[in-house]
């Protein structure tokens, strides 16, 4: 699972981004996000299971390159990821 974390968090945030209705504003188109919400919805549940996947993913990386005597590269992968995605988040 964790060696598949990565790729499958890629897919599914892009499968997200690409879903119709994520990205309307309702309070400029109330009428088209209504329409669109089921949509929205879906985008959304896909997003949070591709931050799930994320965090394993990196987590089983982090482990994989402390393994192998890459402990100073394995936390600056892991620090730059997490400010990553704290900054995304904001």
């Amino acid at each position: 699972m964790g060696v598949l974390g990565l790729p499958l968090a890629g897919i599914l945030s892009t499968a997200s981004a690409l879903i119709p209705g994520v990205w309307i504003n309702p309070a400029t188109d109330p009428n088209g996000f209504a329409q669109a919400s089921a949509g929205a919805g879906l985008g959304n549940m896909i997003g949070i299971v591709a931050a799930a996947l994320l965090v394993i993913g990196v987590q089983s990386l982090f482990w994989a390159l402390t393994e192998t005597g890459s402990n100073s590269w394995a936390f600056t992968g892991w620090i730059s990821t997490r400010l990553q995605s704290s900054w995304l988040s904001m």
